[in-house]
């Protein structure tokens, strides 16, 4: 993020890279989600098959 967007915006009088990174950590503290939880992350792997139809 701060590679291209690390320059202060006029309109807003900060970057949105620190934007960003302020309003991340704030939702880091908020869920008590560390970078390693992040950078760790992986999604569920997806399910194979059809689901099974409910007998009605």
């Amino acid at each position: 993020m701060r590679q291209w967007h690390g320059e202060v915006d006029p309109a807003f009088g900060q970057s949105p890279a620190d934007a960003y990174a302020m309003y991340l950590e704030d939702k880091q503290r908020e869920y008590g989600i560390s970078d390693d939880d992040l950078k760790n992350w992986r999604p569920e792997k997806p399910k194979r098959g059809r689901r099974k139809k409910k007998n009605s």
